[in-house]
């Protein structure tokens, strides 16, 4: 096993902290970050296996600008909304990423990577990013140089977002 892609999440219309129901957050962050725990947990052995034969494995989550804490310090995101369970969870899944480096750096690389604006049930109105587009750049980054680990970055752009 070479790589996994963890790429499941749900959104969240609770975008004030009052509006925020404590019992569907707790499943959103189970879907979006437990999710991902829990399948490379169980990828993991073979992604290791991978590495002992001289390939170099990789954890990609995909993740969101909106989880960039960095960003929303500087109010990149001023109006947007809040988004409280999904930011939530794109933040904890750029942490899973730097905490897979730590444990497993010399391992198995790990990026977090945000797909752009997609043309989704959830993307932001007005996107037009297709998914499958995504994938070609996705496709495009794994067969191509990897460069270092860990790696924040926005599909089709060779720029890193700050963590």
């Amino acid at each position: 096993m070479d790589v996994v892609v963890n790429n499941a999440a749900v959104g969240s219309k609770q975008k004030t902290l009052g509006a925020v129901d404590p019992g569907f957050l707790m499943q959103l962050l189970d879907n979006n970050i437990g999710g991902a725990v829990r399948v490379t947990q169980a990828c993991l052995p073979g992604l290791l296996r991978a590495g002992q034969t001289g390939r170099r494995p990789l954890v990609v989550n995909v993740s969101s600008r909106l989880g960039s804490a960095a960003l929303q310090a500087g109010g990149e995101f001023a109006g947007f909304g809040t988004s409280y369970g999904y930011r939530l969870s794109k933040a904890a899944l750029n942490m899973l990423t730097l905490s897979l480096h730590e444990e497993f750096g010399a391992q198995l690389d790990a990026w977090s990577v945000h797909p752009g604006a997609l043309n989704t049930g959830m993307g932001r109105a007005g996107a037009t990013k297709e998914p499958a587009t995504a994938a070609r750049e996705l496709l495009r980054e794994l067969t191509g140089s990897r460069g270092t680990s860990p790696r924040y970055f926005e599909l089709g752009s060779s720029a890193p977002l700050p963590w």
